[in-house]
């Protein structure tokens, strides 16, 4: 299995690329870091008492062990099709146990104005509370990214504002390259 990480900020096309890579790479597998969020009310959260609100940017937000339980039962089987395994999520990159998982690590930015427009067209559950995104979302994306930036090397940042679909193809073409040349590897 060839692991791709995609990561980055809130609204910044991480979810619009993995389903492109889905469907230009057919058999390859795709996990959604969101789909492992706590419950609402798991004592886990951090809560940010000023919004009686749960911080879900926070590391202790997402059950980490079920997601990467999730990832070695389905490793455990060999691919259908490309064996590539997408992972998607916005604090990917800071569990030192799946980042090192990552052949390539891409990492979507925004300028905060582009990720606050962004942000409040969406809906959330549970929805967010006035002053979360300034108060929480917006240091949180900055604290997470600023730690990422630390101790995570080789990552390729994408300009979420830019051009979707030359993202996309730029990104599929680079996976495709790298799937030819890890291909040319295994048979010498």
């Amino acid at each position: 299995w060839i692991f791709i990480g995609i990561s980055g900020v809130t609204n910044g096309g991480k979810t619009h690329l993995t389903e492109y890579l889905k469907q230009r790479f057919p058999g390859s597998v795709t996990i959604n870091q969101d789909t492992f969020f706590r419950s609402e009310h798991d004592p886990n959260h951090v809560m940010v008492a000023e919004l009686n609100h749960a911080n879900w940017e926070a590391m202790c937000s997402i059950d980490w062990d079920r997601l990467l339980d999730t990832i070695n039962e389905t490793t455990n089987q060999p691919p259908t099709g490309e064996p590539l395994f997408f992972v998607e999520g916005h604090i990917i990159f800071n569990h030192p146990k799946l980042v090192q998982l990552f052949r390539r690590k891409y990492f979507f930015t925004l300028t905060e104005e582009e990720c606050y427009n962004r942000r409040r067209y969406r809906t959330y559950d549970p929805p967010d509370p006035p002053g979360y995104y300034d108060l929480v979302v917006w240091p949180m994306y900055l604290k997470n990214k600023e730690e990422m930036e630390r101790s995570v090397k080789d990552v390729i940042y994408l300009d979420g504002a830019g051009n979707q679909e030359e993202i996309h193809r730029a990104v599929g073409d680079e996976i495709q390259k790298l799937l030819v040349e890890l291909s040319y590897d295994h048979c010498s």
